[in-house]
């Protein structure tokens, strides 16, 4: 009788231990993947040709609200990135104005380049966005 006792409260206690190692499993949550959206950014010189924008502010905002959540500053190609972003509709935007102090040489002076936006959507995978900038006087 005591061996039978002994066996039911071992066999219980194997029992509850796999339940608990089974929850443990069940209650983790699924890592979440992360993606980035990147670009170029470009604005016309004097000729009118496409020049990496090299000192633009980028900005990046969420599902089409016009704040900001994150920017960032074009390299000296023009080229950006905004990294660790779940999936969702993101827009994009830049700013260039040439007095920028981060693009010492060969910029026209006092000269404010601007992008409407553009919409990307992050759907697991990266995304890419390029941004050609006009100014408020340049024809389109």
């Amino acid at each position: 009788m005591k061996n039978a006792r002994f066996m039911t409260g071992l066999l219980s206690l194997i029992l509850l231990s796999g339940l608990f190692i089974s929850c443990d499993k069940e209650t983790t949550p699924e890592p979440i993947s992360l993606y980035k959206i990147s670009g170029n950014v470009t604005y016309p010189n004097f000729s009118g040709t496409a020049t990496p924008a090299d000192g633009a502010v980028v900005y990046l905002s969420l599902d089409g609200t016009s704040t900001p959540v994150a920017s960032t500053v074009a390299n000296a190609a023009g080229d950006y990135v905004f990294t660790s972003l779940e999936n969702g509709t993101y827009t994009v935007w830049a700013n260039y104005d040439t007095e920028n102090t981060n693009n010492p040489g060969g910029r026209m002076m006092g000269v404010i380049f601007t992008g409407e936006g553009a919409e990307v959507t992050v759907a697991d995978a990266d995304a890419a966005q390029n941004i050609a900038l006009t100014s408020a006087g340049q024809a389109e």
